[in-house]
């Protein structure tokens, strides 16, 4: 059944974008000065989790490493690294640059100056850009060889909780507004992926019709259904149907569920946990737990935009406002995806 399981990972980049192809162009065009070693112009996606907000960016960044010498394309998850300076070190490792420094004892300014020193552009595509704690980080925006891609669900939301300088900038940035996919886009995509990856006959159409239903507009979690399904398919010797689909669904939310978790950073994964553990907790006492579990703990404000992100992503659900705000471990049927 399987001929490429590559198809059935979520990093999978298709040979064809399907129904983003105004965004595509327009990203594109903001890009084009680097072909003549010129920096691009920066470019702020935002848009809801599955959206293809990451996959765009890549997809657009591939086809510029195609057709340019002398770029380079970094990319780094800001949720998965808890200081500015494990960040940087990230997106340095990505893009080959200081590999030498470590995260631990190097200054932000050092990851800085290694990249600037370089003849080269460089594109740096951050993904979850609001959870970046540290307006040093933002300062790529200034480097003249630095084009920077930042991807996140609610642009309004990052405005509002960047320093006014960094906001400054960004608004005056391209803007690339993504909303979810329909159903009849999602079934693009998935029989696109089908089509390379797997024999003829594999899937119905009806167990496609059934994920693209359920994903409500989501292309990752239809690509985690799809998976979850094929692999179990596979295993019983049998073609996917629409029964299997709903059979293997909760897997598949609970794959990506685990996922995202994994890809906390400390500082969220204590928060999470913590609510996690006691199902239902105060703001208040939220905070006095995670001062107590945390040796460096974070400000206030950032930990309410961690706090945000996870009610983003369905791991928490927030209730009321201010010091009367009530956590509660989140539904598991609306976990979303991070690393749009």
């Amino acid at each position: 059944m399987i001929q490429d399981a590559r198809v059935l990972k979520q990093a999978y980049l298709p040979q064809e974008l399907h129904h983003r192809e105004q965004y595509l162009n327009m990203l594109s065009v903001a890009l084009d000065p680097l072909t003549d070693c010129e920096r691009g112009e920066h470019v702020l996606i935002d848009g809801p989790s599955g959206a293809g907000k990451t996959t765009l960016a890549r997809f657009a960044c591939s086809r510029l490493e195609e057709s340019t010498f002398g770029v380079r394309i970094a990319e780094a998850n800001a949720i998965s690294h808890s200081s500015p300076t494990r960040y940087l070190n990230a997106l340095c490792r990505d893009a080959n640059l200081a590999l030498d420094v470590s995260p631990d004892s190097a200054p932000v300014s050092a990851y800085i100056d290694r990249i600037t020193a370089r003849d080269e552009q460089l594109v740096a595509i951050v993904d979850e850009a609001d959870q970046m704690d540290d307006s040093q980080v933002w300062s790529l925006l200034d480097q003249p060889n630095v084009t920077v891609i930042a991807v996140c669900i609610d642009a309004t939301d990052l405005l509002a909780h960047v320093d006014q300088r960094v906001a400054s900038r960004l608004r005056g940035t391209m803007h690339l507004n993504l909303s979810g996919y329909t159903s009849a886009q999602l079934e693009d995509i998935l029989r696109g992926r089908i089509q390379h990856g797997l024999a003829p006959g594999s899937v119905a159409i009806e167990a496609t019709e059934t994920i693209a239903d359920r994903a409500a507009g989501d292309a990752r979690f239809a690509i985690a259904m799809l998976r979850s399904a094929v692999r179990q398919a596979d295993a019983r010797g049998e073609t996917v149907t629409a029964e299997l689909v709903e059979e293997t669904t909760d897997h598949a939310r609970q794959g990506l569920r685990d996922r995202v978790v994994e890809q906390l950073g400390s500082h969220q994964r204590v928060l999470w946990h913590i609510i996690d553990e006691e199902g239902s907790v105060r703001a208040e006492a939220l905070h006095n737990e995670y001062e107590r579990r945390v040796s460096e703990p974070k400000s206030k404000r950032m930990r309410r935009n961690y706090l945000r992100s996870l009610e983003q992503y369905g791991l928490i659900q927030g209730k009321g406002t201010g010091r009367a705000t009530r956590y509660n471990r989140g539904d598991e049927g609306t976990t979303a995806t991070a690393g749009n």
